[in-house]
């Protein structure tokens, strides 16, 4: 079909998948400790000085990896944090740009971490802002995505 977009196979290799797998197993620790920083910094939905503050560390974050960040400030709200990381789009490891959405609120009111503590148990991480379920039409608990744009949580 003439101007019909060809769409790429998202097929990958097994042994990418393999390699994807094992990069991540090794980061286990790592990324654990930065959803249980993330965590602990509590961050309710209608509370505008503690989602600043969380979003102030992200960007932080961020920018040690190279993003460019850039704050949307808001009067009522917390601020939305934009992070751009270079896409190259020619030449020896071109790659596209990647869109990532998220939040980073708990929706926990302050106070929560005191009888709701970030804990590992049974090999599950467990607190408030952990895992976000998504609800949209009928609630289904079992559709689940990565709370903070982190990293999926076990379940």
């Amino acid at each position: 079909m003439p101007g019909k977009k060809k769409i790429k196979s998202t097929s990958a290799p097994a042994n990418l998948w393999r390699d994807r797998l094992r990069y991540f197993e090794e980061r286990q620790d790592q990324m654990l400790e930065t959803i249980r920083e993330l965590v602990e910094i509590e961050s309710p939905s209608d509370n505008k000085p503690a989602i600043d503050r969380i979003a102030t560390l992200l960007a932080r974050r961020f920018e040690a990896l190279g993003g460019r960040t850039k704050f949307h400030r808001s009067i009522d709200f917390g601020d939305s944090l934009q992070v751009d990381f270079g896409a190259k789009v020619s030449g020896e490891g071109a790659r596209e740009p990647v869109l990532l959405l998220g939040h980073y609120d708990t929706v926990y009111p302050l106070g929560t971490l005191a009888n709701m503590p970030c804990r590992v148990e049974g090999g599950h991480l467990l607190g408030p802002g952990v895992l976000d379920r998504c609800v949209s039409g009928p609630r289904t608990d079992c559709l689940r995505r990565p709370s903070r744009c982190v990293v999926q949580a076990a379940s």
